[in-house]
């Protein structure tokens, strides 16, 4: 059996909330997953991995409007688009673990228009790379694509986006296997940052598991499970769960149903 990923999406990003969902289903042979937002004139837009059966890459397209189009293309394999909007541009930092490294891309032009901004971990495979921004510093967790470290989740500073990247004291942060590697977008409550994290322990992308951040800085970290999310036996897409993004007034998720063959 074969995993086939689609993307789900609802109006509303005050809470999580997957009911009413509208699915956007992949042509045959091909994956959607990992979608990320951003208002572009005002109009939502996803970037999100567009996977042939061999490798992936960025695509974009107006989410009330779908129409794909190749956004980031490389000779290596791309999924996990994490936007970052920063003094009026947009960045773009895909996970791209077969080049050994985390990049950071400048948008040009937009929505397809990328330019390698700067290198930020360099010979470090580093997957679902997510960014914040808190109390002055720039915050990265990052999994590594490898048998040693593949279900920890390293934690990394900079004191401006471009770097340089400083791996915290406690890193690999988070060592739980199979409950660790991020899930797309933090966001922020009263009670502080909600990370949201992969459940794997009965599938690869079985659900998710969101974290409160209980202390962020640059001596100490620390986080407690806040809740789990299952997907819905109703959806279209009933296997599984892997992704969430909550920006801009809306709420997309990645999720998957298993099939013979893509």
């Amino acid at each position: 059996m074969q995993d086939r990923w689609a993307i789900g999406y609802r109006k509303g990003s005050i809470s999580p909330d997957f009911s009413d969902a509208t699915w956007i289903h992949p042509p045959p042979g091909r994956i959607f997953a990992d979608p990320f937002l951003t208002l572009w004139q005002k109009e939502p837009w996803i970037f999100f991995e567009d996977f042939d059966g061999r490798r992936g890459h960025i695509a974009a397209s107006p989410l009330l409007d779908f129409q794909a189009r190749p956004a980031i293309r490389m000779e290596w394999h791309l999924s996990y688009p994490f936007l970052i909007e920063w003094e009026g541009e947009i960045f773009c930092i895909p996970e791209q673990h077969e080049a050994l490294q985390v990049a950071l891309y400048r948008c040009q032009r937009f929505p397809d228009d990328w330019k390698k901004e700067t290198v930020l971990l360099d010979g470090f495979a580093g997957v679902d790379p997510t960014v914040i921004w808190s109390d002055g510093l720039w915050w990265m967790w990052v999994g590594e694509q490898s048998r040693r470290a593949r279900d920890n989740t390293f934690l990394f500073w900079a004191p401006a986006l471009t770097g340089p990247w400083r791996e915290h004291r406690q890193s690999p942060a988070i060592q739980r296997t199979d409950l660790a590697r991020p899930g797309g977008l933090p966001w922020q409550t009263e009670a502080g940052w909600m990370r949201p994290a992969q459940n794997r322990t009965r599938t690869y992308g079985g659900g998710l598991l969101v974290y409160q951040v209980d202390r962020l800085d640059p001596e100490f970290y620390q986080e407690t499970e806040w809740t789990r999310w299952e997907p819905l036996p109703d959806w279209p897409y009933p296997d599984g769960l892997h992704h969430l993004c909550m920006s801009g007034g809306w709420t997309v998720w990645d999720a998957k149903r298993f099939v013979e063959e893509l």
